[in-house]
C-alpha cells in the first residue's frame, strides 16, 4: 500500500481516523487499534475487559471509563491502586491540580502537594475518604473478602459521578491486584476495625468468569500489574481473541508493560487479533472512545 498524506478536510472522527490506515507510524497504529476495538466490542458474544494502569483518574479520563462501563462495553475493570484512591478523592470534592512548569518539587513538599507527572494534588484530600472507608470496613470487621468485594462495598457508598459507584449499580466487577500498594492500602493499615483482605479470592473468581466465556478481549491501558493480571486469567482459554495495547513501554528492556502481544501468544495469553499502540492513552483512548462512540450508536 502507498503511502497517502493525511487529508484534513473532514472533522468526523471516523474520516479521521480512516484517514490515518494510509499513513505510517503511530497513526497506522491507532488505526488498526480502533478497528479491533470495535470488532471486540460489537461481539455480544465476547467477554470484556479494560485494564488500567497509572493514574488515569488523576489525569482526567474518570468520565470516559464510567461512559464505557455505562454503555456496557465491558463487564470488568482492573487497575492501578491510584486509580481507585483517585476516584475516591474526587468524590470526597478533592481536586487535582496543573503543575505549573518549573515549579520545585521542595515547593510542592513544603505546601503539602504531591506531584504527579504534571499534575498535584492537595495531601490533605487523601484524609477526606477516612470518613466513608470508616463507614464501610467497620460492618466488615474480621469477616475474610476479596478485593473486589471491598471495592463494591465501597462504590456503594459513593456518589453518582464515581467510577467505583458506576461499577457498583452496573454489576461491573473491578479487580485491584495491586491494590495494597495505594494510599487505600496504607489507610487500611491503620483502621482499627477492618476486613480481612484475602487478595487470592479475585484470581479464580475472574478465571470462572473467563473460563465460561465464548470468546474474551481486552482493552489495555499502559502495563504492569493490570496489563499482566487481564492477560493471565485467560490462559486456561488459551488466551485472548481480542487484544489492545496502548503503552508506551519499549520490548527491549524486557519488561511486561513494554511487552508486544504477540509476546502473549508463546505464553498462551493471545490466541486471536491483537494491535499494539505506541504511545500515551491520555491521548489516544480518547480518540479511540471517540471512535467507538460514533460507530456504535
Amino acid at each position: 500500500m502507498q503511502i497517502k498524506p493525511f487529508d484534513a478536510k473532514s472533522s468526523d472522527i471516523t474520516s479521521i481516523i480512516s484517514g490515518f490506515s494510509a499513513m505510517g507510524g503511530t497513526a497506522r497504529e491507532l488505526h488498526a487499534g480502533c478497528r479491533l476495538a470495535l470488532d471486540m466490542v460489537r461481539d455480544d458474544e465476547c467477554t470484556r475487559l479494560l485494564s488500567i494502569s497509572g493514574p488515569a483518574v488523576a489525569i482526567g479520563l474518570k468520565k470516559l471509563f464510567i461512559y464505557s462501563v455505562n454503555k456496557g462495553w465491558f463487564g470488568t475493570i482492573i487497575t492501578s491502586g491510584a486509580n481507585i484512591v483517585h476516584d475516591l478523592v474526587d468524590a470526597h470534592g478533592g481536586r487535582h491540580y496543573i503543575a505549573q512548569p518549573g515549579e520545585p518539587d521542595a515547593l510542592f513538599r513544603k505546601k503539602n502537594f504531591g506531584r504527579i507527572g504534571n499534575i498535584v494534588i492537595d495531601m490533605n484530600d487523601f484524609a477526606k475518604v477516612e470518613r466513608t472507608l470508616a463507614r464501610v470496613l467497620a460492618p466488615l470487621d474480621g469477616r475474610q473478602i476479596g478485593i473486589s468485594e471491598l471495592l463494591d462495598a465501597i462504590g456503594a457508598k459513593l456518589p453518582k459521578g464515581s467510577l467505583l459507584r458506576a461499577c457498583h449499580d452496573k454489576k461491573v466487577k473491578v479487580y485491584s491486584p495491586g491494590f495494597q500498594d495505594s494510599m487505600l492500602g496504607l489507610h487500611l493499615i491503620f483502621a482499627r476495625k477492618k476486613p480481612v483482605i484475602d487478595a487470592i479470592s479475585d484470581m479464580p473468581s475472574l478465571a470462572n468468569k473467563i473460563y465460561d466465556s465464548k470468546r474474551i478481549g481486552a482493552l489495555m491501558l499502559g502495563g504492569g500489574i493490570p496489563k499482566h493480571f487481564a492477560m493471565g486469567s485467560t490462559v486456561l482459554k488459551e488466551g485472548l481473541d481480542y487484544a489492545v495495547n496502548i503503552t508506551t513501554g519499549v520490548e527491549y528492556d524486557s519488561s511486561l508493560s513494554g511487552a508486544g502481544l504477540s509476546e502473549g501468544i508463546s505464553w498462551k495469553k493471545v490466541k486471536g487479533k491483537y494491535a499494539t499502540i505506541h504511545g500515551d492513552y491520555s491521548i489516544l483512548f480518547p480518540l479511540l472512545y471517540t471512535y467507538l462512540s460514533a460507530n456504535l450508536k
